[in-house]
C-alpha cells in the first residue's frame, strides 16, 4: 500500500483509491477498494482537513487488520 497526498484549498479531505492491475478480477479489486474506503472513513476524525489523498493498493494476502496497520503507519508517517 502507498499513500500519496497533496494539499487542497478545501476544509475536508478527499480520497482516491487505486487498486493495482494485478488483482485477478473485479471482485477482488472492489473488495480492496471497500476496505480502503472504510479505513479512510474510520480515520477521518484524526486527520487534518485540506488534503487530497491517493491510496494505491497492492495485491497480497492481507486481511482487514493488516491493511489497518499499513494505513495507520502510512498516515502517521505522512503527518496527516
Amino acid at each position: 500500500m502507498k499513500l500519496r497526498y497533496i494539499e487542497n484549498e478545501r476544509e475536508y479531505n478527499r480520497l482516491l483509491v487505486v487498486p493495482e492491475r494485478k488483482f485477478k478480477n473485479a471482485v477482488q479489486r472492489n473488495a480492496a477498494k471497500r476496505v480502503a474506503r472504510e479505513l479512510f472513513r474510520t480515520a477521518k476524525p484524526r486527520f487534518q482537513g485540506g488534503y487530497d489523498c491517493a491510496l494505491i493498493m497492492f495485491v497480497g494476502s492481507y486481511n482487514y487488520h493488516d491493511r489497518h496497520k499499513q494505513f495507520t503507519y502510512l498516515s502517521r508517517k505522512a503527518g496527516l
